[in-house]
């Protein structure tokens, strides 16, 4: 009898051990659900204010970036001031332009023909071969084209000459970006020699390529050319930044 209620008092707290167990398990398991609940909230939340902050830090950014140039408009202002003229604004009604320091003082080029071209086609470009003077490199011998290093008002000039013994009639065109701005003739078939120069102010933008080439109504013909006469020539020279 004793040995079977010690039996059942096994049995019985067997029994309950197991099922207070199973009762804390599930407590837990609720609160681990409750736990993971409550991270999730707050990980979505970190995430909006993560989102917000960065707004935050982009408008911010903006606003210091439109500072800072504003801030540096009016140092440049005052430097231009203080400086005389060092630095130069010139304004329009849309903007303000500077002129960097690093530009040099003085931009001109000067070219001649030093070889004479026979037959030439029409619209063929001229490279005027003898550099005279090159103050900026803006003209490029190999190509025969300047190419304006800055933007600036610039004086430019075309030179034709033909001798009376070549009996021969040549025509040239200025050209601007490809578009032809004057054209110049020289007549060799009279009893004199015949020469016209072209000069003229051109609004250049940095960039621009100006170069000379035979007018299409003159192909076949020849264009004079000497190393010690230097009669046919190319040349311009910036007169003021703009």
């Amino acid at each position: 009898m004793a040995k079977y209620l010690r039996f059942l008092v096994l049995v019985v707290t067997s029994l309950c051990v197991t099922a207070f167990g199973d009762k804390d398990i599930l407590l837990r398991l609720g609160d681990t659900e409750k736990n993971v609940k409550e991270l999730r909230q707050e990980n979505a939340a970190l995430k909006k204010e993560n989102r917000d902050m960065h707004q935050l830090i982009a408008r911010l950014s903006a606003k210091i970036d439109k500072i800072s140039n504003l801030a540096t408009e009016e140092a440049i202002e005052d430097t231009s001031a203080s400086t005389n003229g060092r630095y130069q604004i010139h304004s329009n009604v849309n903007s303000k332009r500077l002129l960097s320091s690093s530009l040099p003082d003085y931009l001109a080029f000067a070219a001649s023909l030093n070889t004479t071209i026979p037959h030439v086609a029409a619209h063929q470009l001229i490279k005027y071969n003898d550099i005279i003077t090159n103050e900026g490199n803006g003209y490029d011998a190999t190509q025969g084209i300047f190419i304006a290093p800055a933007r600036g008002l610039y004086l430019i000039s075309v030179t034709l000459w033909e001798s009376m013994n070549d009996l021969q009639r040549i025509g040239l065109d200025l050209v601007l970006n490809g578009k032809k701005v004057i054209s110049i003739f020289a007549d060799g078939a009279g009893t004199n020699d015949s020469a016209m120069t072209q000069t003229l102010p051109l609004v250049l933008k940095q960039g621009d390529r100006v170069w000379v080439r035979t007018h299409d109504k003159y192909a076949g013909f020849t264009l004079y050319g000497s190393a010690e006469w230097n009669m046919n020539s190319f040349s311009g020279v910036l007169l003021t930044y703009i």
